[in-house]
């Protein structure tokens, strides 16, 4: 009885001992980032969202108008997919059917998502132009506070990063992307109005950029491009 009572502490031992062990390695917050427990540095690898905010799901095939549904002001995030071989274009109107603005407007298969500022409140739809199946969904995050700096954002194609908690002052944006097409990247405020652009190219591109930040607060980057890319900011 003995022996196995001193078998069973000595594997109860190393159960807790791995365990915090693996704890100390890798640990995950909520929207699924990877902590660095040594620089408190932030690798996102995707963009993980609160079920919450999402205001509409909507599907369709071919050229269509959606289904109508309601936006708040403010920020506004567009995750929209496509099969279709042919142009893909996807604009947001108003309930009187004038346009607000072209969320989209791409050539293909397409897989992607944008942030954008919506002006006032009211019932809107999108006007879909494609030749395949297509996805839309939106969703409207009310974002308090943010990842704090220094952080590393990694992803791949058209992207709308996590939110970002930025102090007034200097900002540095270290950024990389492999792609062929054209890297795009801004910096948008908690209500989605643009405050500032990253870079502008085409091809792939290694650099950084500079930025004063007016105001203490919640930001947001908005990603185009067609590799992989990676934002670093200090």
């Amino acid at each position: 009885m003995v022996g196995q009572f001193s078998k069973f502490a000595r594997l109860f031992s190393l159960v807790v001992v791995g365990s915090l062990f693996v704890g100390a390695v890798v640990r995950a917050d909520d929207e699924g980032a990877i902590l660095n427990p040594t620089t408190g540095s932030t690798k996102y690898t995707s963009n993980n969202t609160n079920p919450d905010s999402t205001v509409a799901r909507l599907n369709g095939k071919g050229r269509q108008a959606s289904d109508k549904f309601n936006l708040d002001s403010g920020l506004v995030v567009f995750k929209v997919t496509n099969d279709g071989d042919s142009n893909f274009v996807v604009r947001l109107l108003d309930r009187n059917g004038k346009q607000i603005e072209t969320l989209f407007n791409e050539i293909g298969p397409f897989n992607g998502e944008r942030a954008f500022s919506i002006p006032n409140a009211g019932t809107c739809l999108l006007d879909v132009q494609s030749n395949g199946k297509w996805t839309a969904e939106a969703r409207q995050p009310k974002a308090t506070e943010g990842k704090s700096t220094p952080v590393s954002l990694a992803g791949h194609g058209v992207q709308t990063s996590p939110s970002l908690q930025l102090d007034k002052g200097l900002a540095v944006f270290k950024l990389n992307h492999n792609g062929e097409s054209r890297f795009k990247v801004s910096l948008l405020d908690q209500d989605g109005r643009t405050v500032g652009y990253l870079v502008n190219t085409l091809g792939q591109f290694s650099g950084s950029k500079p930025l004063s930040i007016d105001k203490p607060g919640v930001y947001f980057l908005n990603v185009s491009a067609d590799g992989d890319w990676s934002i670093s900011v200090e």
